[in-house]
């Protein structure tokens, strides 16, 4: 038998199947090769940390992960039980009025509760009260207030200032763990330099008040006294004259005025406007400081937004006209020379192409001359309608400023006849107004004063009163160490499951067969279920056994469908590193082919650390090493088992010519062809692919190489990096066995009755079944 196997060339070629080839070979035909490389590698490798992933992680770790949340559950409880002692609280009360109580009531005023009592409950929290209730001495001695480094940010931070809602009280409390009988004073002290700092400030700020309403109703009365004497003078100036028709006639004349004055500020606003209008022109006009015109720029030769007028007029141009015909008629002659003449170097085809050339020029400088003489004739054009414009402006201008002259004059006639008519009616009346509201502002202010001084005399209706002074503290909340514990313990449970969960996910194990096929996108060719010594004995053992064997025989079907007869066939069976069942495959599978009457051979090739010769209760040497040493020949170190078919040569022991040879392909493919000549199959138990070289040597002369993965031991990163390693050698890679899954994911589930004469068992040397 020959399994030649095409050279894995990515991951890609994993999506193929195990077929039969023309031939009698086993060949692994790839569905479709990959459109692009993978060079991120396979989803795999790229663990990504989501719920449903955390969830499974538990599932498989549910024993390690509720152990490690209960210990550190109990850790966090009993530590925050020992360091967290009992909260205690001390309050004081305080009635802060929603509105000012007053003796004689102010029906314009609206209540300020709400502002008034958010602004003492901050002042109560202010840092000059804190300050002031910290240099108490009976404050400043207790141990507690001592243990603090900065203590008036810590009573910054831990004193609680609250409304009780719907209410007028402000609750003063300030909680601590331990020092009970150290609350109330601070509360107290707090309490008290409020009430000194702020509340008694206010009484002190009313008084000031008064002070400062006496001074301003004396300087009332006197600027009184002064308006009225100003009064009777202006009075007695008018010499009994009607003060009213005196007003009427200079308001008259203030109206003429103002009419007047208007109208000049438009005429001078005029003029200014033609004195820049002016200006702008004459820059228009000035050959060193010119203006663009905006009128007319010319445009560029060429340019897109070119004048549609001008270059009219140059298409019309008789001198352009012709000179472009001119160019047509070349354009024809050297159309018709090319059809004539293939040749591009023909002397009558560069002679035309020649003058063609020098006629397009000839036309585009008459354009370009014909438009710069247009441009300076729309120049000169728009220059003198410029200099007229400036003209008509200058004319205007004149024109304007003799009117603003005149109305000057007028204005100022005015002006002198108001002030011989004099402004004494007007300025008594405004005299006499002014005496009106100075005499209404001097009873405002004495209706104020008299109001305050009443209000101080109540000294006994304080708008804030304290209601309570704190006692010895309280314990806040009975319950709260007990919560505080159980809230300890959940967290750390949580942070039991959480720390397993992230440590499954970490190192990426494979779990399931869809991990390899899915996740790292190899070719997966069968499962097998725990080993039946896994299960515990009883009923089930049988049903297990069953199910255990029909898995491996699926597997050796696969094998089988492409067995050709005539030459026997070398599988491999390795790992990525230690304790992910290659052994178990191996011998398992070579049990099966022997059960299907092939001559099978299982050969131990993990010579570094070989185990079948326990297995099988045979001595372990002379084995393989001997072999390749050349010490011993095959008939000399096979021996035969207990199963029928089935062969062990084990690995012997090792030795410096023994890696010697195993360093030298062409020793192994010796050995290997020996034992394929005599049995059907050769089933090598390697070492794993990671660990030492000899896995790499063995496998470049087998004919295919399976690939064991055990669920839960398995990393998903070696079991990719030692496929890849075999890639990289273009070694004949079979596929995945993933080996020991959960009952019900394996290729077969024990099926149907169990048959009568039970399938052939491996007895191991101490009697187990195998």
């Amino acid at each position: 038998m020959s399994l030649p196997i095409p050279s894995q060339s990515g991951i890609g070629q994993s999506h193929g199947a195990l077929q039969p080839a023309t031939g009698g070979v086993l060949r692994l035909v790839p569905e479709r090769a990959p459109s692009k490389p993978d060079h991120a590698g396979p989803p795999g490798l790229r663990q990504r940390v989501t719920p449903g992933a955390v969830l499974a992680a538990l599932r498989r770790r549910w024993p390690v992960a509720l152990a490690l949340g209960l210990v550190l559950a109990l850790g966090a409880a009993a530590t925050t039980w020992t360091l967290r002692p009992e909260k205690y609280t001390a309050f004081a009360i305080i009635q802060v009025a929603s509105t000012e109580p007053k003796m004689l009531p102010d029906a314009t005023r609206l209540p300020d509760g709400s502002t008034y009592t958010k602004t003492q409950i901050a002042l109560v929290r202010s840092r000059t009260v804190l300050s002031v209730a910290l240099r108490n001495e009976k404050v400043r001695q207790l141990p507690f207030v001592q243990a603090q480094p900065e203590p008036v940010e810590w009573l910054e931070k831990e004193l609680v200032v609250e409304q009780i809602p719907n209410t007028e009280i402000v609750r003063v409390s300030l909680t601590a763990r331990g020092g009970k009988s150290d609350l109330a004073p601070v509360v107290n002290a707090v309490v008290e330099a409020y009430m000194a700092e702020v509340v008694g400030a206010e009484q002190t700020s009313q008084k000031a008040h008064l002070y400062d309403l006496d001074k301003a109703a004396s300087s009332v009365k006197e600027q009184l006294r002064r308006l009225r004497e100003s009064v009777q003078t202006i009075t007695r100036a008018l010499k009994g004259g009607d003060p009213k028709i005196l007003t009427l006639k200079q308001q008259a004349l203030l109206d003429e005025s103002a009419a007047l004055k208007r109208e000049l500020a438009v005429t001078s606003s005029r003029h200014r406007d033609l004195e820049i209008k002016i200006a702008l022109y004459r820059l228009r006009l000035d050959p060193v400081k010119r203006l663009p015109i905006p009128w007319h720029t010319p445009a560029p030769l060429g340019a897109a937004g070119a004048d549609a007028l001008i270059d009219h007029e140059l298409d019309t141009d008789p001198r352009v006209v012709a000179l472009e015909a001119d160019a047509a008629k070349l354009r024809d002659q050297l159309k018709r020379l090319d059809a004539i003449f293939a040749d591009p170097n023909n002397v009558a085809k560069k002679d035309a192409q020649r003058r063609l050339s020098a006629a397009e020029a000839a036309v585009a400088t008459a354009r370009e001359e014909r438009r710069v003489a247009i441009a300076a004739r729309d120049r000169a054009r728009t220059v003198a309608s410029t200099a007229q414009l400036l003209r008509e402006a200058e004319i205007e201008r004149d024109a304007i400023q003799s009117q603003r002259e005149a109305l000057s004059s007028e204005v100022n006639a005015l002006k002198g006849d108001i002030e011989s008519l004099g402004l004494s009616s007007v300025s008594l009346e405004l005299e006499r107004a002014e005496v009106e509201r100075s005499e209404q502002f001097h009873r405002t202010i004495l209706e104020q004063k008299q109001r305050l001084e009443l209000e101080l005399q109540n000294s006994a209706r304080q708008r804030v009163s304290v209601r309570y002074r704190a006692e010895d503290a309280a314990v806040l909340n009975k319950n709260g160490r007990f919560q505080e514990a159980a809230g300890a313990g959940l967290m750390g449970l949580f942070a039991g499951l959480f720390a397993v969960a992230a440590f499954d996910l970490r190192v990426n194990r494979i779990h399931t067969p869809a991990d390899v096929s899915r996740g790292l996108r190899l070719r997966v060719i069968g499962s097998l279920p725990n080993a039946p010594d896994d299960r515990p004995a009883g009923g089930g053992q049988s049903k297990y056994r069953r199910g255990f064997v029909e898995s491996i025989d699926g597997l050796r079907t696969t094998l089988l469908h492409a067995h050709s007869e005539g030459r026997g066939a070398a599988l491999m069976v390795s790992s990525s590193g230690p304790g992910e069942g290659k052994t178990t495959l191996a011998t398992e599978l070579a049990a099966s082919l022997a059960r299907a009457r092939r001559r099978t051979v299982l050969v131990d090739f993990d010579l570094r650390a070989p185990s079948l010769h326990r297995l099988f209760g045979v001595v372990h040497a002379p084995g393989v090493c001997e072999v390749l040493a050349g010490t011993a020949g095959l008939d000399q170190v096979i021996r035969p088992t207990e199963t029928a078919h089935l062969h062990i040569l084990a690995a012997g022991k090792l030795t410096h010519d023994a890696t010697a040879a195993l360093a030298q392909r062409a020793t192994i493919q010796r050995v290997v062809d020996e034992l394929r000549a005599q049995y059907d199959f050769v089933i090598i138990d390697s070492s794993p692919l990671l660990l030492v070289p000899d896995a790499l040597m063995v496998a470049g002369c087998v004919d295919g190489l399976l690939y064991s993965v055990r669920p839960g031991i398995s990393r998903a990163a070696d079991v990719y990096a030692g496929y890849e390693r075999l890639n990289d050698h273009q070694l004949p890679f079979l596929g995945v066995v993933v080996n020991g899954v959960a009952h019900g994911q394996s290729y077969a589930q024990g099926y149907g009755q169990p048959l009568d004469s039970p399938a052939p068992t491996i007895v191991a040397g101490d009697g187990r079944v195998i």
